[in-house]
């Protein structure tokens, strides 16, 4: 499934920072999480790129990062499982269930506190994390009292749905966790193509199916249009994968659109989060995710190459260098800003039209 033009033109990015811009000055600031807990704004944690220390696998086609306390946990749970230990499998999955209500209290006071164009969402993902964590207690308490097989381990026995429950997190995870790991798709998409040069086909579809585990996170606390294009990248990727594994695929030209397709769905998503907080006076939070845009608008350029490649690459630079001085409180002024949001929209539906028409 191609990013199609017309998708992006619907909410292109210009006109979304405009209007989230001007709705701010209009209504009083909202306050971001780093501000309720006293963080300066201007403070720069010089957060470091980093991988993932570990991959759980679910329905022999699906991995997951371990990045955070859940992940730890989950995979935690999933080794007891795998070496008998009902009891401690069933600890691990409650602290799963523990921390996943938390963050549904962490939406819901976000739902609170946000202004109303975030309210419903919010107030979703809450209703969603808290159920994740309800089925997360149901499969503890079955291990735990040892009424629950060991056929498939213990990813296999969590279902698709309370997976995506549990993906929804990544909405309330703090940037610490998700900006260290932004380039990680790209670097999967790197090995795929030299996995599939030399005719490694498990290795191509593993480092896809990695790959698109990030977009996966992405995809539960991206909106609108966002979450349209990841998840048609998702789904794109998921049958490109499965072409390689059955040898039916048509060639490197077919997977390197899938990769660009993927890598844009990736920079819009960051892009509207980075003019949601731009909205919000929160200019820190709005640089860390125009930088991680920038990153994936010049990662899908790579993909395309020719002139359209190498002018949305002159404007992922732009993106950054703008990026850098919000993070680190030389921000710009009101105007010099929108014009930079501006910009960086149109050059990510130049690059959509580009990739559409191959």
């Amino acid at each position: 499934m191609k990013l199609s033009a017309e998708a992006i033109s619907e909410s292109q990015m210009s006109s979304i920072i405009a209007a989230r811009v001007i709705r701010s000055e209009r209504s009083a600031t909202v306050l971001s999480a780093d501000s309720a807990n006293g963080r300066d704004a201007s403070e720069d944690t010089g957060i470091a790129a980093k991988s993932p220390s570990d991959w759980i696998c679910f329905d022999d086609l699906h991995f997951t990062p371990v990045l955070d306390e859940v992940s730890r946990h989950l995979q935690l749970a999933c080794n007891a499982f795998d070496d008998r230990d009902d009891n401690s499998a069933a600890c691990e999955l409650r602290a799963v269930a523990a921390k996943l209500r938390r963050g549904a209290i962490k939406a819901g006071r976000r739902a609170g506190g946000a202004a109303c164009v975030d309210t419903k969402f919010a107030q979703v993902v809450a209703w969603r994390l808290a159920s994740g964590a309800a089925k997360v207690s149901i499969v503890a308490q079955a291990i735990g009292s040892g009424t629950i097989g060991k056929k498939g381990g213990l990813a296999a026995l969590i279902d698709g749905s309370t997976w995506a429950d549990i993906e929804r997190r990544w909405l309330v995870t703090d940037e610490n966790i998700w900006y260290p790991v932004r380039g990680e798709p790209q670097r999967h998409f790197e090995g795929a193509i030299r996995a599939y040069e030399r005719q490694d086909c498990k290795t191509t579809v593993t480092e896809i199916q990695k790959a698109t585990g990030y977009l996966r996170l992405e995809a539960g606390r991206a909106t609108e249009y966002a979450k349209r294009a990841l998840d048609g990248a998702v789904s794109g990727l998921d049958k490109v994968a499965l072409s390689i594994a059955l040898a039916t695929i048509s060639g490197r030209r077919s997977i390197e659109n899938r990769f660009a397709v993927a890598g844009l769905a990736l920079a819009l998503a960051h892009g509207a989060r980075s003019s949601h907080w731009w909205a919000r006076s929160n200019h820190r939070m709005s640089g860390y995710e125009l930088k991680a845009a920038a990153g994936c608008l010049d990662g899908a350029a790579t993909w395309v190459g020719n002139g359209a490649g190498l002018s949305a690459s002159r404007g992922a630079r732009e993106a950054k260098v703008l990026g850098e001085r919000l993070v680190c409180g030389d921000g710009p002024e009101r105007d010099e800003a929108l014009r930079g949001f501006v910009s960086f929209g149109s050059v990510v539906d130049t690059l959509a039209r580009k990739i559409n028409a191959h």
